[in-house]
């Protein structure tokens, strides 16, 4: 199943020429939470472009890529677009470029973000749900599908919480890609991105992450999705031969799709 290739995504539109690492939607797959990294794995190598390709212990290769915060400023605004319509992120096609040794379905798509590790101390509202997207969230456990057990009030000594940076992503409304609309009474934020809309739940007005912010949130991995397919944007309708060659065996799960 393709992409929504017709939106304004957090990035833009789709740009003809463009190769596209793509992970579609499957009607009665895994919810989306099951694929959320809960904890973030802290990540310490600095903001990066392109993708990195990491082989696994068992030889299947995987795909690391940043996602940037000027258009997707919390890692929700990401989750959630790829959620309503699809995850695609355009890969580079320079000289070195080889993605022939990807799995589908097996190869992951992992993304990192540079708000996904809460390293200060935070209070969620507190009251019959857990932190996360309103009403409730679920996170995967090791033998099933549960809900997020990280407490609301969170210690400097805890761990930090994946699904409480939906929450915070109620803090701020100054980007112009992800608007805050918050009703007066109300214990849920409406967050408005260019793709998708989305509620959390409010964290307490007395919520303060940090005294120096650069150091509340920092980048971590988020999400680790299974890569299944290539799109490529084409206005010809056509895959250029030096695009084929890249794609090796994987030109088989490579659609050629319009602007």
């Amino acid at each position: 199943m393709l992409v929504n290739s017709s939106i304004d995504r957090g990035c833009g539109k789709r740009k003809a020429g463009g190769l596209y690492a793509c992970v579609s939607q499957s009607p009665g797959g895994m919810p989306l939470e099951h694929f959320i990294v809960d904890p973030p794995v802290r990540w310490m190598s600095g903001p990066f472009r392109g993708v990195q390709l990491h082989t696994r212990a068992d030889g299947i290769v995987d795909m690391i890529m940043w996602v940037g915060e000027e258009h997707y400023p919390f890692p929700s605004d990401f989750a959630e677009e790829g959620r309503t319509h699809g995850f695609s992120k355009r890969i580079p096609l320079g000289s070195e470029s080889d993605y022939s040794n990807l799995t589908p379905y097996q190869s992951r798509l992992i993304l990192v973000h540079p708000k996904a590790v809460v390293s200060g101390a935070y209070v969620l509202r507190e009251g019959n749900h857990v932190a996360g997207v309103s009403p409730t969230i679920d996170r995967p456990q090791p033998d099933t599908i549960g809900k997020c057990t990280h407490p609301p009030r969170r210690a400097l000594s805890d761990p930090p919480c994946t699904f409480a940076t939906w929450d915070l992503s109620a803090l701020r409304s100054h980007n112009r890609v992800h608007e805050v609309e918050i009703a007066e009474g109300e214990e849920t934020a409406h967050i408005k991105t260019p793709s998708v809309d989305y509620f959390v739940h409010l964290p307490d007005k007395g919520t303060v992450l940090d005294t120096h912010e650069t150091t509340a949130l920092l980048p971590g991995i988020f999400l680790a999705l299974p890569w299944s397919h290539f799109e490529y944007v084409s206005e010809e309708a056509t895959l250029p031969q030096l695009v084929a060659d890249k794609l090796g065996n994987n030109l088989a799960v490579t659609a050629v799709t319009p602007t």
